[in-house]
């Protein structure tokens, strides 16, 4: 099992030559310029929708197919989705969830631009049912990776990225249990309108688990809805903040009649729940399995066999080529024509 941040910043302030020296990243000069934002999570999550009102575009919901890129500019406070002579530019991926959903995280340059990348994660608040295996297949599968990439970096940035994500916790009680993630990291729970019209108890208990994922893993926690303007507007705020960097809001709201909005390092086990109780035999993995069994109790998993929907290829403009729809529409009828002799053969 590779080591936690903890683990790599007392590593890292054993070494004397690192105890008394300021951090200095020594990187790429066009890295300070450019940053990347990867948005992924479960489908119907509104990712999409997200990037449009961040670039201000005017475009309907769609679902994206694998991955997609796009990129914005920082313009002196206003964000714009076109080229200009501003070098500080944000790139964006989005990529769905599915079968290749980490060979397709992979395949994006972090290793220059690990000190200038983050993560969004979305989960629909309104399919309970894949909320927390979301969340447990994202992490096991990209942390390690991260982590691997994270020792590779030079000494100076990787020192950088280690404390700047324990940061939060170098105080806190239950800084022995958390695992903070290696890059900036954010769970939004979107759909939020459609939430609020869960049975109390149901909308407590996953609240509850989303504050405790957040805060085991050094997340930021954000619930968002494009049907009520002030969640537009924090939305907007988040996304800008890990994608250049701008201030982010420290009020702190987990009332789960409201929408949740927390801080790494702002929340802590006892107050998410008071029956969870820290002892030596509590670790990271203890909690996530105990309370990960729990939720999905009560929220019964529906079968999901992960896999990226073929006729949402065909049916999306984007991928529209009509000489190869007409070939592939006769090959189906062809197709089609020998399926019926062979079923007439065997009468």
């Amino acid at each position: 099992m590779l080591m936690d941040i903890f683990q790599l910043v007392e590593e890292n302030s054993s070494k004397e030559n690192k105890a008394s020296s300021p951090i200095k990243a020594s990187v790429r000069s066009d890295d300070e310029n450019e940053s990347i934002l990867i948005l992924c999570g479960s489908k119907n999550s509104d990712k999409s929708t997200l990037v449009s009102k961040f670039l201000e575009r005017e475009e309907q919901q769609y679902q994206i197919c694998a991955m997609e890129y796009t990129f914005a500019r920082w313009n002196a406070g206003n964000v714009r989705a076109v080229l200009c002579e501003e070098k500080k530019i944000g790139h964006i991926y989005q990529i769905e969830d599915g079968l290749d959903f980490i060979n397709l995280f992979k395949s994006i340059r972090l290793d220059n631009m690990m000190n200038n990348a983050a993560v969004i994660v979305m989960v629909n608040l309104a399919e309970p049912s894949e909320i927390w295996t979301t969340l447990e297949q994202f992490l096991s599968m990209t942390r390690d990776y991260l982590l691997k990439l994270l020792m590779k970096q030079n000494d100076n940035v990787q020192e950088m990225l280690i404390r700047k994500a324990a940061k939060p916790y170098e105080s806190h009680p239950d800084k022995r249990i958390v695992k903070p993630y290696p890059i900036p990291l954010c769970i939004i729970g979107g759909n939020y309108s459609d939430f609020q019209n869960i049975e109390p108890e149901k909308k407590k208990i996953i609240c509850r688990s989303l504050r405790l994922i957040a805060h085991l893993n050094g997340a930021t926690l954000q619930f968002l809805s494009f049907k009520m303007d002030s969640l537009i507007v924090r939305g907007r705020a988040v996304f800008s903040h890990f994608l250049f960097k701008t201030s982010l809001s420290k009020s702190i709201s987990t009332d789960f009649n409201k929408p949740v909005y927390v801080n790494p390092g702002a929340d802590s086990i006892s107050i998410i729940d008071s029956n969870i109780v820290r002892s030596e035999s509590t670790t990271y993995e203890t909690v996530m399995k105990t309370y990960g069994a729990e939720f999905m109790s009560i929220f019964n998993k529906k079968e999901n066999t992960n896999k990226i929907d073929e006729q949402l290829f065909a049916a999306n403009e984007q991928f529209k080529e009509e000489a190869i729809d007409s070939l592939k529409f006769e090959r189906d009828q062809e197709l089609e024509r020998y399926v019926k002799r062979l079923e007439k053969s065997k009468l």
